[in-house]
């Protein structure tokens, strides 16, 4: 039971760990953004002209988990070019290479990143709109650019930034 209960322990830091690393409350705001478009917004303006929204039910659900996955592998790719910075700027709250490894950061970065776009063929497919599979492969792109580079890139950084944030709803439209 000794071991058993250090094993749980090891396990349950990874975990924390992990969600801290895809910081997990941001991806709260996103799933709550994304919900209020839907349902105070889009929702209702379609229904009042009797027409159903092209993102709707299974589809939404799909999206939502698309836009958290691929912000989610961005988080996680954006910490691992940051290692050097963090080691200096904040060491306590240091999660890559302390507690998950960097070779597993990158696992999860590419897992994320897949299950954002296997979500978003499956809708771009279904909906027969392919603009959506290829907007959000860019994104996946620009998120790994930013990351590597272009943050250090004061104006750049942030416009790509803010639109990769305003994206986030208008997948939605």
């Amino acid at each position: 039971t000794i071991k058993s209960n250090i094993y749980k322990k090891f396990l349950l830091k990874k975990v924390a760990a992990f969600f801290k690393l895809i910081r997990y409350k941001n991806l709260f705001f996103i799933v709550l953004a994304q919900c209020l478009l839907q349902f105070c917004i889009i929702q209702p303006l379609y229904y009042e002209v009797n027409l159903l929204p092209a993102i709707d039910g299974l589809h939404f659900i799909l999206i939502v988990i698309a836009s958290i996955s691929i912000a989610a592998a961005g988080n996680v790719i954006n910490d691992y070019f940051d290692i050097n910075i963090d080691l200096i700027n904040k060491p306590n709250k240091l999660v890559v290479n302390k507690i998950i490894s960097r070779r597993w950061v990158i696992f999860w970065h590419l897992v994320l990143n897949l299950i954002g776009l296997v979500c978003t063929m499956y809708v771009s497919l279904k909906i027969k709109m392919s603009s959506l599979f290829i907007a959000n492969t860019v994104c996946v792109l620009l998120l790994f650019i930013y990351s590597a580079s272009l943050k250090k890139k004061l104006l750049w950084g942030n416009i790509l930034v803010s639109l990769l944030t305003a994206w986030v709803l208008m997948i939605l439209i």
